[in-house]
């Protein structure tokens, strides 16, 4: 008996943090996105060339314009080209792309489009599509997260629509992802988080990649983990999208 009550205060500790954190299994309301597709390219091989989708789903809100930025590790992957896609012109409306721009040198790509017209008169896209194709070539080994960052859906009235939801994506294969506590990839969910609870409470004891997996602030160096409310409140943050990488980086030392 005593065992069985010990374990269900351990459940309900569990619960409590999750719940504090606005971790639940009910998910989170549907909002616009910007992701990348596909979100996983496994292929690793020198010269080999692939090409990546920024895909918008507005989720019901009129979109008018958009913007990006995407960071990659300028080691492995060399951009070659950024081609416009049909997201903001799907209705035969044109558009003008502001800026589209590829610098290798630090590994960042600059997007954004906006329709033209009076907005009145046009109105916005309220349809999924394809916003930007952007293609590489693998230049070096290892692995290279595919991040958005400075992302900006706007309305009708130029202003920016709240709540964005950003899909990232990653190249390569030998990698472990930070915050990847389940080690099953992308994205990175509940469950994950649910592993570091278990372990703040001493219900359970993640050790080696699963232990660095979970400490994702990396506050005790890189090989020694330190897993503690602040790394379950990063990954409750990326899940629920207020940030897109974590302190200690994509992938785990």
């Amino acid at each position: 008996m005593q065992k069985i009550i010990k374990n269900k205060t351990k459940s309900i500790l569990i619960m409590g943090i999750l719940l504090s954190i606005g971790i639940c299994n009910t998910g989170l309301a549907a909002g616009s996105s910007m992701s990348i597709l596909p979100e996983v390219i496994s292929e690793e091989s020198l010269g080999y060339v692939f090409t990546i989708d920024v895909d918008v789903n507005p989720a019901g809100s009129e979109i008018f314009g958009a913007q990006y930025e995407l960071q990659y590790n300028k080691n492995v992957l060399k951009a070659t080209d950024q081609t416009k896609g049909a997201l903001l012109t799907q209705d035969g409306v044109s558009s003008i792309e502001i800026v589209n721009s590829i610098d290798n040198d630090i590994g960042k790509i600059q997007y954004g489009e906006y329709r033209t017209g009076d907005p009145d008169i046009v109105g916005g896209i309220s349809d999924s599509g394809v916003l930007a194709s952007i293609t590489f070539e693998v230049i070096g080994t290892g692995a290279s997260a595919l991040v958005l960052d400075n992302v900006i859906l706007s309305n009708l009235t130029a202003q920016p629509i709240s709540n964005i939801e950003i899909n990232n994506g990653v190249y390569g294969n030998d990698y472990r992802l930070e915050g990847d506590v389940t080690n099953t990839g992308l994205p990175i969910t509940g469950a994950d988080a649910q592993l570091v609870a278990q372990h703040i409470v001493h219900s359970l004891v993640l050790t080696g990649e699963d232990a660095q997996a979970a400490d994702v602030n990396d506050d005790m160096g890189p090989t020694s983990a330190h897993i503690t409310g602040i790394d379950l409140q990063l990954i409750k943050q990326y899940i629920v999208h207020i940030i897109n990488e974590f302190p200690g980086g994509q992938f785990i030392p």
